[in-house]
Parts: C-alpha cells; sequence; structure tokens
C-alpha cells in the first residue's frame, strides 16, 4: 500500500486535522502488511504529513515513511537530518526533466504510483492543485482532508 500526500504550501496546522491525518493513516496502516507514505517535503503540508507519519510510526512498525524528491539530493541539503526524519529516499526518474517542471513531474509519478492521495488543497493555481486534477483524471482513490475537517 503506498499514500501519498498533496497539498497547498501555507498549510495552517491544528489538532484537529493532525488527529484527523493520523487516524487515516493509522486505519490503513491497520489494515494492511507494509504501509509507505510518499512525502514531497517541501511546503507546510508536506512537512505536517511527514511529522504526522513520524506520529503514527510510534503506534505502527509497519510504516515506512518516504521523502520523494524532485532533486538529487546534495551537500547543501541536511542529509543527517533526512536520514533522521525519513526512513527512505526516493528520487523518481526525473534525469531527463528540465530543472523548471521537476516538482510537476515528481507530483505525476506520486499520484501514479499511489493507492490513495490524501489532499488539502484549497487553492486554484499552484502544484499541488495541478497534481490533484492530475490524479482525479487518473481516476485515483483520494481522501479530501480538507472537506474532512470541521465537519
Amino acid at each position: 500500500m503506498i499514500i501519498t500526500f498533496c497539498g497547498n504550501n501555507n498549510f495552517h496546522a491544528s489538532v484537529e486535522a493532525e488527529q484527523l491525518l493520523a487516524d487515516i493513516i493509522m486505519q490503513y496502516t491497520a489494515q494492511n502488511t507494509v504501509v509507505y507514505c510518499y512525502c514531497g517535503g517541501y511546503g507546510d503540508f508536506d512537512n505536517f504529513a511527514a511529522n504526522c507519519v513520524n506520529k503514527a510510526k510510534k503506534h505502527f512498525n509497519n510504516i515506512i515513511n518516504c521523502l520523494v524528491t524532485a532533486y538529487m539530493p546534495t551537500e547543501r541539503h541536511n542529509l543527517d537530518y533526512l536520514k533522521f526524519r525519513y526512513n527512505e529516499i526516493i528520487y523518481p526518474p526525473l534525469e531527463n526533466v528540465p530543472y523548471r517542471y521537476a516538482i510537476l513531474r515528481r507530483n505525476e509519478w506520486l499520484a501514479d504510483n499511489a493507492d490513495i492521495i490524501i489532499s488539502h488543497v484549497i487553492h486554484t493555481m499552484g502544484g499541488a492543485e495541478k497534481m490533484l486534477k492530475y490524479a482525479e483524471r487518473k481516476n485515483k482513490k483520494i481522501i479530501y482532508l480538507n472537506k474532512l475537517i470541521n465537519k
């Protein structure tokens, strides 16, 4: 099982959102042998999702938190921190993609490879919205976190 996340950069975390996302992750984790959580690592929602995955890992040892990066990590990245925060770092086959399209193509790769996408997209522009629309066109299973908060 692969869960990935899609959300806007200017996401504001709340206790309710954190509990809801952790509950969703743990629900699928309890039903599967291994759950890979693919995180983007570039914006507020990506960081929020990675934090929630790590909190869920305290309850389930079958979760693997993966950073899926659009750019090959270099010396300027804090690799020790990344290795501490994530179990794996994945660099999709993007070597021939122009730099300015790398995140877009990485997002498409995330959607293509995910079994479930957990989304919190509230703006109708930007990379998260493009990824969400791409996933919807591909008929992916999407959980709209923003629609579940404050129900």
